[in-house]
């Protein structure tokens, strides 16, 4: 799937030292402020979620068994959907 010009935009300014990621309908971008983005694969440019991490994000997140796994310099966050992952 290409993403839109918008997306793409997002993703070139906004600092990303990590590879995105395409999971669910979503992808995931990582910035080295500690930002994490996540945006609608859509047509539409739709920011889904921000939110703050603990330090730089510089290691591309993995996905495994429903589950995001996401390391910064100081920690490492596993998030899984609400919606009924186990």
């Amino acid at each position: 799937m290409r993403l839109p010009r918008l997306a793409r935009e997002f993703v070139s300014k906004h600092g990303l030292a990590a590879s995105p990621i395409l999971a669910d309908g979503r992808l995931f971008c990582l910035a080295e402020d500690g930002s994490a983005t996540v945006i609608a694969a859509d047509r539409q440019f739709r920011r889904l979620a921000r939110n703050l991490l603990e330090g730089p994000c510089k290691a591309s997140p993995a996905v495994s068994d429903g589950r995001i796994l996401i390391r910064s310099q100081g920690a490492l966050f596993c998030i899984r959907s609400a919606r009924g992952g186990s």
